[in-house]
């Protein structure tokens, strides 16, 4: 398996190869164990290809990881330089660990004893660091969210009361109100202006007009 020379000049950088010690067969070697050794939960967040990730109360185990697996984490090698340059200028103190994100495709830095997290490395001067949230207001957002009317009981609700509904009228497949035998059909009033008032828009869009002889005959009748 060969090595990107990008990721070879990355570990060059860091002093983990070294030139003068080793053949380029035994860098390979070494390289390659580095790689191994590390690709760990430390290195790549897991993020399982779980449906339910998005329900605050599911926490996925490992039966969510064997059945939807994970996802896998694609880096950009375009911007491998960046990085570089910003921790050569900007190394990364100890206790600090450089982890891929699979949803982002970028790395970002956790310290797991102080329990934070940031996109920039500890010593940058724009550093931000990011704490987990509160147990207590996870709790409680989780108690907000199981407060909600059950949503499969809804759709129960409206499915029966649309069942119930004459399928060709609007209200079936629409949010608009129930109808009666009568709803749309013109009347004696419609014919004032001669236009068709169930046609929205101003009065001169309101087409087709009525026959000149309907008009007459519909005043007649007033």
């Amino acid at each position: 398996m060969g090595i990107s020379n990008t990721l070879l000049e990355r570990l060059k950088s860091r002093g983990i190869i070294k030139e003068e010690q080793k053949t380029d067969k035994e860098k390979e070697k070494h390289v390659e164990s580095i790689i191994t050794n590390t690709t760990s939960d430390h290195l790549i967040y897991p993020v399982v290809l779980c449906p339910h990730l998005r329900l605050k109360s599911h926490t996925c185990n490992e039966v969510c990881i064997t059945k939807f697996k994970c996802k896998p984490f694609n880096h950009d090698e375009s911007l491998d330089d960046d990085l570089l340059r910003m921790e050569s200028m900007y190394p990364i103190p100890e206790n600090w660990y450089r982890v891929g994100d699979p949803n982002t495709s970028r790395y970002y830095y956790w310290n797991p004893s102080v329990g934070c997290v940031s996109w920039l490395p500890p010593i940058h001067p724009r550093f931000k660091p990011y704490n987990r949230k509160d147990k207590e207001e996870y709790k409680s957002n989780v108690k907000i969210w199981l407060s909600k009317p059950n949503m499969e009981n809804e759709s129960k609700g409206k499915r029966k009361r649309i069942n119930s509904i004459d399928p060709m009228d609007p209200a079936a497949y629409s949010d608009i109100s129930v109808g009666n035998w009568s709803s749309g059909l013109p009347t004696k009033s419609s014919a004032k202006t001669g236009a068709d008032t169930t046609v929205s828009g101003p009065l001169f869009q309101q087409r087709p007009y009525p026959s000149p002889g309907a008009v007459l005959r519909a005043n007649k009748q007033k």
